[in-house]
């Protein structure tokens, strides 16, 4: 079979089965739809399958650096994302389970990096790189609610050569 037409073939099937190409490795908001169901079935943070399928893994996200962020490599820095709704089961929610939208990530610079994050403005939307850790998420209270929060680290930003 020619290539140009199994090529064809695969985007025509790819387009039909709703998936433009992009992975929970590339797109923020498809891991949030890969990753929802763990979160919202329990709170441990340690759960085998999730480790099994995220942890160590690369991925290649975009997202805007909060303003007024401060790049360290021994602290973790927020950026905004495209906010996705997750449903959490939790000890520390009314009535066992609590729903919401995420909206920021807890992103934490890769070693040697902070001279590339340097070039990254407060407000500027970037692509980075990062390697999920376990535990891939963690189900806090503070601030008068129920938080989720994903360990993201190793962080680099994806910089054009003319910076970002």
């Amino acid at each position: 079979m020619p290539m140009r037409p199994l090529v064809t073939a695969v985007s025509v099937l790819l387009m039909a089965c709703g998936l433009p190409g992009q992975t929970w490795q590339t797109s923020w908001e498809v891991f949030a739809k890969e990753v929802a169901p763990y979160p919202a079935r329990s709170e441990n943070a340690f759960d085998p399958e999730v480790k099994e399928k995220f942890h160590g893994k690369q991925v290649t996200w975009e997202g805007s650096v909060s303003k007024g962020a401060k790049y360290s490599e021994t602290a973790a820095f927020v950026m905004e994302v495209t906010p996705q709704e997750f449903t959490i089961v939790s000890a520390m929610a009314v009535g066992g389970r609590g729903s919401g939208k995420v909206n920021t990530i807890q992103v934490r610079p890769k070693k040697g990096s902070i001279d590339s994050w340097n070039k990254v403005a407060s407000g500027t939307k970037v692509t980075f790189r990062a390697v999920l850790n376990e535990p891939i998420y963690m189900v806090l209270a503070f601030n008068g609610g129920v938080h989720l929060i994903f360990n993201v680290q190793d962080a680099e930003p994806v910089l054009t050569s003319g910076g970002q």
